[in-house]
């Protein structure tokens, strides 16, 4: 027999009688107990030799992620939702149930195919659900209710020394307020001596907090600003967002600012990009509401320049956000007449172009910041300036050009300024470079000097000590090895390098390669027989969208046409295609070539060989107008094997002869082996 008693704490005394008779005198009788409480309980008889406690650890990231997607129907959530959920439930899985249903049921998320949108601001908030239960339970505290409001307004921790210095209470009293603060399982202390304590969550400080009158929780915030100035000299300038969080809720904003900005700093040096972009915001929110004056103008520049390359990282470099900042910066630059400061919101504005896949605009604009740069005669500045063309040149096709541009930047690579620039733009330069010229030879045949040096671009990702330059060289080595493993169905090959990208993407918060990875992740399915390939492709695709990117769109949306080919799902595969030929008109060519010949698959599968032939025939002419050598013998490959199903096929044999003669590097790939065993067949 199996008997479930579930949340012990709210047992009255009768039940928890009947359940300890049960435990201490039933040991023969065969009958199996599972009781639940939480952590804090303490039933009285925990010592039964028969009984025996396991406490559950909260859920992480991916445990999170999975229970937000059984209460979203299944569905996707945005990447920056599903990370707001994860911080704020810190793990618990009531909160991350309620807050998840909280968010589907305030209107803020539209439903799609296979994901959810947001179609405006999502606050995650206490639930109505959880509110009420939270706000009893603090006022069950009776007279301790106001010293656990004011230590809510310290912070979800709080310090005995600190919340002594603000209260208006005897330290006896405090103390004792305390104790029935722990007793009530809403706090504990974290350290033996008592001396410094944590809310059980935050959402229990957050009841506390909201609890108090604006005007109370004003007054609180400024005399703990107060006391942290004077008193605590060292704690604030360790953790200056401390003081910068009172002194904005106390409307002391042109103090916050300071502070604010220093809080930045510090999270930009433990390469802390969230925190670091959340911080340089609120001391821009705080300017703000300051008299315009010059000087505010040129502080809000300096902020602006410092918080967009951040917002790259988090959002994607084709976020709204993105655009914003670096159009406000611009702007800013231009009214105080700061030349010296327009390059680098020029550069993040032609990031934002280049991201939507707007590649007519974003060569015009790389081309005009590579004039600037050159002008500018400081080998950091030009590299930026190499990245941007070489990076839209190969995105467009333009393979030669493209390598040409690379090694151009690549001769001002230097380790020490790579680590300045990193930090003032984001995003190692160089990484990109290295990636342009890597995926462009491949390309063009040269697939051993592209190996190298796509190795050479993750090993200085690595070397960097920069997440977002690290996620962007495994993203960029994920397309090399999808470019080489995907026509011959190894997508497998993948697993590694997708899954630490994955991995960082969730524990960084960067919403982008987050997207991108979990699309790999899906077309990886396919290849190791996972049966929600599918599925999750084409939720990352729509994930992907989400993050106002459309670079790459063509690579994705080919990538998955093969994997749902492989599948034998023809219908979702031809819709993929012609939503990559579609977006081949803002003139992105990365794989492009392939949307035709997996065309002539999926219509030489259902009996059109015409159709097939036709279309084999425009892959290959599209290959050779960006002499990609590799897209063209794959496509000369399946056409060969089209036509010899009705003879000889001699002028595609000679083809591949051609083909195979220009070829001197890779040559015991799976498709140059093929074309050899091919040519050299008996005819």
């Amino acid at each position: 027999m199996l008997l479930l008693v579930e949340d012990l704490h709210w047992a009255d005394t009768s039940t928890l009688e009947f359940l300890e008779v049960l435990v201490t005198t039933a040991s023969d009788v065969p009958l199996f107990g599972i009781f639940t409480a939480r952590c804090e309980f303490d039933v009285g008889w925990s010592t039964v030799a028969a009984l025996r406690t396991i406490e559950l650890s909260r859920f992480q990231r991916a445990e999170v992620e999975a229970m937000v997607r059984s209460v979203a129907l299944g569905k996707a959530l945005p990447s920056e939702v599903l990370w707001q959920i994860t911080v704020r439930s810190d793990g618990v899985p009531l909160f991350v149930e309620e807050l998840t249903r909280s968010i589907l049921d305030s209107g803020a998320l539209s439903e799609r195919a296979v994901s959810w949108e947001a179609v405006g601001p999502v606050a995650v908030e206490i639930p109505a659900t959880m509110d009420a239960s939270l706000t009893s339970r603090i006022d069950r505290l009776g007279a301790s209710r106001a010293t656990a409001q004011l230590a809510a307004t310290i912070g979800r921790e709080f310090s005995l020394e600190l919340l002594r210095e603000v209260s208006e209470r005897d330290e006896a009293t405090v103390r004792k307020d305390l104790e029935r603060l722990l007793q009530a399982g809403l706090a504990w202390s974290a350290d033996d001596e008592m001396d410094h304590f944590v809310f059980k969550h935050a959402l229990v400080r957050d009841a506390a907090y909201n609890s108090l009158l604006r005007s109370t929780r004003q007054h609180y915030h400024s005399r703990i600003a107060a006391a942290l100035r004077e008193r605590f000299a060292d704690e604030t300038s360790t953790r200056p967002h401390l003081i910068a969080g009172h002194l904005t809720s106390a409307g002391e904003d042109e103090d916050a600012v300071t502070f604010w900005e220093a809080a930045g700093q510090q999270a930009l040096v433990r390469t802390a990009v969230h925190e670091a972009a959340k911080h340089f915001q609120q001391a821009i929110d705080c300017l703000q509401r300051l008299p315009a004056t010059i000087k505010r103008q040129e502080r809000e520049l300096e902020l602006q320049i410092l918080l967009a390359p951040l917002l790259m990282a988090v959002y994607g470099w084709g976020a709204v956000e993105v655009e914003q900042a670096c159009t406000r910066a611009l702007g800013l630059a231009q009214d105080l007449g700061r030349d010296d400061l327009s390059y680098a919101p020029q550069w993040g504005l032609w990031t934002n172009h280049f991201l939507r896949g707007e590649l007519i605009p974003a060569l015009e604009a790389a081309e005009a910041l590579l004039q600037i740069a050159q002008d500018s005669h400081v080998p950091v500045i030009e590299l930026t300036g190499r990245h941007a063309t070489s990076y839209t040149l190969f995105c467009r096709g333009e393979y030669k050009r493209a390598i040409e541009e690379a090694d151009a930047g690549l001769a001002l690579y230097d380790f020490e300024r790579e680590k300045e620039l990193v930090n003032r733009f984001g995003l190692s330069s160089t990484v990109c470079l290295r990636s342009s010229k890597a995926h462009s030879l491949w390309m063009l045949g040269q697939v051993d000097e592209a190996t190298e040096e796509c190795d050479r671009l993750l090993q200085l990702g690595r070397d960097l000590r920069h997440p977002p330059s690290l996620a962007a060289a495994l993203a960029f080595c994920m397309y090399g090895v999808a470019f080489r493993y995907s026509y011959v169905g190894q997508m497998e090959r993948l697993v590694e390098i997708a899954d630490e990208l994955l991995t960082l993407s969730r524990e960084e918060g960067f919403f982008l390669w987050y997207a991108q990875s979990y699309t790999y992740r899906g077309v990886i399915g396919q290849a190791t027989g996972d049966h929600r390939a599918r599925r999750q492709m084409l939720e990352g695709l729509e994930l992907w969208e989400q993050t106002g990117s459309r670079l790459t769109s063509v690579m994705m949306n080919v990538l998955c046409a093969e994997a749902l080919y492989r599948l034998g799902d023809d219908d979702e595969a031809f819709r993929r295609l012609e939503v990559a030929e579609a977006e081949t008109a803002r003139q992105e060519g990365l794989l492009a070539p392939d949307i035709w010949r997996l065309r002539g698959r999926l219509l030489a599968r259902q009996g059109e060989h015409s159709a097939a032939e036709a279309a084999y025939c425009q892959a290959i002419e599209r290959a050779q107008a960006q002499h990609a050598l590799s897209l063209e013998l794959r496509a000369a490959l399946d056409l060969y094997e089209l036509r010899a199903q009705d003879g000889p096929a001699h002028e595609s044999r000679a083809a591949l002869t051609g083909l195979l003669e220009r070829f001197t590097q890779g040559l015991d790939r799976p498709e140059l082996v093929r074309a050899r065993t091919i040519v050299r067949a008996p005819t």
